[in-house]
């Protein structure tokens, strides 16, 4: 401290000033720390909400079979993508954007999957299933055959079981209902029809 008495004026103003100058470069850096950790919580945040939304569209599309959940999905990976794109291109980030490229990819698949199954009983191959089997209920009908419409409908219900829980017993049962003798009731079919005329 006295050393400090002792220097000049010039010495004083120039030692305050180097102080000065320094404290404002600690409070600029800081400040920029600071912003720059900020913004990367908020950049973390805005990852995780549109992961969220993400997962919550793809879970209702598939529960619900409404497309629009489907192009939800699209929409928010692709901002995702662009997000973290802006972002330094660390190891991180880099298996970021590529675990989300994988996701959107999958849930595609799976989405074109459900499309081609149909979006509702109607639709895709459960709606051409569903129209086949009303086909030959009302064959059987006009046949007068109720024991092979009990199996149809036994078959059928088997097949809604599957569709609700996806297990493979119920495919099994389907097989087992629709496993008929053809021959015997080609007979009787063709009695029957030989009687009615």
């Amino acid at each position: 401290m006295k050393t400090y008495l002792r220097l000049p004026i010039f010495g004083k103003i120039f030692g305050f000033s180097i102080t000065l100058l320094s404290l404002i470069g600690y409070i600029v850096l800081f400040s920029y720390l600071g912003t720059k950790a900020i913004e990367e919580r908020e950049n973390s945040r805005l990852i995780k909400i549109k992961m969220l939304n993400a997962r919550k569209n793809e879970k209702d599309f598939f529960v619900t079979r409404n497309l629009e959940y489907s192009k939800n999905v699209n929409r928010l990976t692709s901002e995702l993508l662009t997000l973290i794109n802006s972002f330094d291109q660390d190891k991180t980030t880099k298996k970021l954007i590529t675990e989300i490229g994988k996701y959107n990819r999958i849930f595609s698949k799976a989405a074109n999957a459900t499309v081609e199954r149909g979006l509702d009983e109607n639709q895709g191959a459960e709606g051409e299933l569903r129209n086949s089997v009303h086909h030959i209920e009302d064959i059987i009908k006009k046949a007068n055959q109720d024991k092979i419409l009990i199996q149809m409908l036994s078959a059928r219900r088997s097949k809604k079981d599957f569709l609700m829980r996806l297990k493979p017993k119920y495919i099994e049962k389907v097989k087992k209902a629709v496993a008929i003798s053809p021959g015997k009731h080609k007979i009787y079919y063709c009695r029957k029809k030989q009687k009615t005329r």
